[in-house]
Formats: structure tokens, C-alpha cells, sequence
């Protein structure tokens, strides 16, 4: 009997002490974004996307031009039986391929570290955007939307941030990290 009354009493405060969590849980005001909305539709963005791209596009264009001097050569090898211009074509071509690889490493590093650049940029606007919002709602917590599962609770201010940040100034934004991203669950 003993046992039992104590099982109960144990069993009761169990319970009791696990719905804590959930009564504060409650009470929290948290929101979500849509970031991927976001991305599409932050005008910012598809400049510098439409920059990146011309600067793409531009040294596509080197990298052409000096395939079609690897192109002119390779016919000039065909075509020629001196033995001596042979060997300086099959040279000449030689060290245009080394460069023209050498290049072609050296332009995708700096466009991906231009990209990077530009669009950590991107995120710590958006991070400050999110920050003043949550601040002015007060909210606790705001979460990317497509990890909320049941966001019934959760207001969404996507549209609100989306304003403030075609709203905002264009200048340099204060270097403030963003927080950790979550990493993918199909990873």
C-alpha cells in the first residue's frame, strides 16, 4: 500500500512538473519567414545575381576567346608538315592550355568568393531586418518556415520583411553574424 500511494504521489508530481514546459512554452511569440520567398523576391538579391552574371558572362568571354586560339592552332597542326613549326605549335598550344586552365581555376575562385561576399552581405541585412522586426513584436523567437511542422500559433511576417528590407538603406550593413543555419535533414 505503501508502495503503491508512493508510485502515485510520484506519478502525480511527474506529471504535474512535465506540464510546466508546455504552460511557458505557450506563452512564447514566435513567428516564421519564408527565407526561400525571401531569396526570390528581395530585389537586392537579383542584382547581385544579375551582376554576378555579367561578370560570369565576362569571363565566359575570355575563356572563349583564347579556346578559339587553341582552335586556330590545332588547325595549323593539321595542316602543316614542317616538323619545326609542329613542335612550336604543339608548345605554343601546350602553355595556352596550361594558362587557359590556370585562368579558368583562377576566375571560378574569385567568383565564388565574390558570391560569398555578396551575398553574406545579403544575409546580415536580412538577420538585422529580422532582428528589428522580432524586437518591434516582441517576439522570442522567429524560425525559417519550412522547419515549423505545425505553425498554427506562429505568425508569419515574410511580407513585413520583405518591406523593410526593400524599405531600407542600401548601405553597408552592420557586421553582425547571422545565426547558424540548421542543416538540412535529407543531408
Amino acid at each position: 500500500m505503501l508502495c503503491s500511494r508512493s508510485l502515485t504521489l510520484a506519478l502525480v508530481a511527474a506529471l504535474g512538473l512535465s506540464t510546466l514546459p508546455l504552460v511557458s512554452w505557450a506563452a512564447v511569440r514566435f513567428a516564421t519567414v519564408d527565407m526561400a520567398r525571401v531569396l526570390r523576391e528581395y530585389d537586392e538579391v537579383k542584382r547581385v545575381a544579375a551582376k554576378l552574371q555579367a561578370q560570369k558572362d565576362e569571363y565566359q568571354e575570355a575563356i572563349d576567346k583564347q579556346q578559339q586560339e587553341i582552335r586556330q592552332i590545332n588547325e595549323e597542326l593539321q595542316s602543316t608538315k614542317d616538323v619545326d613549326k609542329k613542335s612550336k605549335l604543339e608548345k605554343s598550344k601546350k602553355q595556352k592550355l596550361v594558362s587557359l586552365q590556370s585562368q579558368f581555376q583562377k576566375l571560378k575562385e574569385k567568383l565564388g568568393e565574390m558570391e560569398k561576399e555578396q551575398f553574406d552581405l545579403i544575409k546580415i541585412q536580412i538577420y538585422n531586418e529580422i532582428e528589428k522586426l522580432a524586437q518591434a513584436k516582441n517576439l522570442e523567437m522567429v524560425t525559417e518556415k519550412q522547419w515549423l511542422y505545425h505553425p498554427r500559433q506562429a505568425e508569419d511576417i515574410t511580407e513585413e520583411l520583405l518591406k523593410a528590407l526593400e524599405s531600407a538603406p542600401k548601405s553597408t550593413p552592420r557586421k553582425k553574424s547571422p545565426p547558424p543555419q540548421p542543416k538540412d535533414p535529407e543531408e
